[in-house]
């Protein structure tokens, strides 16, 4: 399992909830 491809999409999500959360 690749796990460090996981992360930078995490990070990519909780950017993009904060980004709508804003909204």
């Amino acid at each position: 399992m690749c796990s460090r491809k996981v992360w930078p999409l995490h990070s990519l999500i909780k950017t993009w909830m904060s980004y709508l959360q804003k909204y």
